[in-house]
């Protein structure tokens, strides 16, 4: 309640019993929560080679300005994992991501500072001809997923040492926002939503029949209860033309 507004309650129950004061001044609005999710994701075997103690599965995001990496959070595989390494399941959970479109420090070896929301069509679709974004512009922040080897000790995954990846992303949209575009080869038809706020994105490929070498993808915001559903990782695909198995056939292998 500001100064004025107080002074004129004030006045307003000059001689009024307590009991009125505490009554007509309204309680506080409670701040809006932080986005939080925690994911559960399943991944193949890891490769006979890879140190599990020095393995990881990394929550990412880049700076709008200057692209540089910065790991939101990560999980080792090697021990402490929720489900256990064992099984092929890991959880990570995702929290205060807010700080990731007003310059709050990330990093976890070394303290970066990234403010990743830019326009749709400047960041997760530069270089894209003949997009249709609406609104023109809405504002997205991406966060990636990889599992990868620390081998430099960094905790930060670089395109070396990736040995799973997945093409679902936790999103945030200035606004709710549709898109669609075409591949430049013209087989693959490109269409998402997003809702406002911070989303879980699911990426989907579809083939028809009825059109041979033709793909329909999606990425759209998924309901809340479809958290709770494993995100598949896999060896790094084409994000036009493949999608991960189902949990049962988890083996690398992409269609």
């Amino acid at each position: 309640m500001n100064l004025h507004r107080r002074n004129t309650v004030r006045g307003a129950l000059a001689g009024v019993g307590l009991i009125s004061l505490l009554t007509a001044c309204p309680r506080p609005t409670p701040p809006p929560p932080y986005a939080a999710f925690n994911l559960t994701f399943k991944f193949p075997p890891l490769p006979a080679s890879a140190n599990l103690g020095n393995t990881y599965l990394a929550a990412i995001a880049f700076d709008a300005d200057t692209g540089a990496i910065s790991v939101v959070n990560s999980q080792s595989l090697g021990y402490g994992t929720p489900g256990g390494s064992q099984s092929n399941t890991v959880q990570l959970n995702l929290y205060g991501l807010d700080g990731l479109l007003n310059g709050t420090v990330y990093g976890q070896k070394e303290a970066k500072k990234i403010n990743c929301s830019q326009a749709f069509a400047k960041g997760e679709a530069d270089g894209i001809k003949d997009i249709k974004v609406t609104p023109e512009g809405a504002k997205t922040c991406n966060v990636y997923f990889v599992i990868f080897e620390d081998k430099d000790g960094n905790r930060s995954p670089s395109n070396a040492e990736e040995i799973y990846m997945t093409h679902d992303i936790v999103s945030y949209a200035s606004s709710p926002l549709t898109f669609s575009y075409g591949s430049e080869d013209g087989h693959s038809a490109v269409s998402g939503s997003r809702n406002k706020g911070w989303s879980l994105v699911r990426h989907q490929v579809l083939q028809p029949t009825s059109t041979p070498g033709q793909y329909l993808v999606s990425m759209n915001s998924a309901p809340a209860e479809d958290q709770a559903i494993a995100i598949n990782m896999h060896v790094p695909s084409a994000f036009y033309t493949s999608q991960s198995l189902p949990n049962a056939q988890l083996g690398g292998s992409q269609k």
